[in-house]
């Protein structure tokens, strides 16, 4: 978390216009984007915390995220951002929606496990003694004590892999628009510099 927070100091920078195109690309990369595809990877890490570590690293986690569409959204407001703004309100909703699955798996997961465990308890006084019992047994068993395991199989994780390959997406046709304006303002200096050289 303190790296991310470093890595994002760039975009959350407020006091200078930064108004070049590799600027502006700058803070759509490094603020957004990035925060989107680091939340897409924190999610399989919700199994590996206790309850009390993952609601403190959740809420560190949602105080961070509003922090950042909040200067987003006052650098939209005031100008800073200038370029790509369609880009960004896209990102930072798939960042919001991104923090409400983050927050709802926190709070349902340890709840959603316990209840697991307490149904495969219930399965196993059964005491049926079959071959076939005992392996659904220690197979329920065994997904249940891997919460990464469960994270990995919820739908909602397939959601935040599509969000993220959606935002990864947008950045990578920004990088595309961005380059070819850069070519084209390169053709453009280079003939008017011919044309001077010839002039001259």
């Amino acid at each position: 978390m303190t790296l991310l927070s470093i890595a994002v100091k760039l975009p959350l920078y407020l006091t200078s216009s930064m108004s070049r195109v590799q600027d502006q690309l700058s803070k759509l990369t490094g603020g957004t984007t990035l925060i989107c595809i680091c939340m897409g990877f924190f999610m399989p890490s919700l199994g590996t915390y206790r309850e009390s570590e993952c609601f403190n690293n959740t809420a560190a986690l949602s105080i961070f995220v509003d922090t950042i569409v909040v200067n987003i959204c006052i650098q939209m407001h005031t100008g800073v951002i200038i370029l790509f703004r369609a880009e960004h309100i896209v990102i930072l909703c798939f960042m919001l929606i991104l923090l409400m699955v983050l927050l709802y798996l926190a709070l349902d997961i340890h709840s959603h496990n316990e209840i697991s465990r307490d149904g495969i308890k219930e399965e196993f006084v059964k005491g049926e003694d079959s071959m076939p019992h005992r392996v659904k047994v220690s197979y329920l068993l065994s997904y249940y004590s891997n919460l990464q395991f469960m994270l990995s199989r919820m739908p909602l994780s397939t959601l935040e892999s599509v969000l993220c390959v959606l935002s990864a997406l947008v950045l990578l046709k920004i990088i595309t628009i961005a380059i070819a304006s850069l070519a084209i303002a390169f053709r453009r200096f280079s003939s008017k510099m011919e044309f001077r050289m010839e002039n001259f």
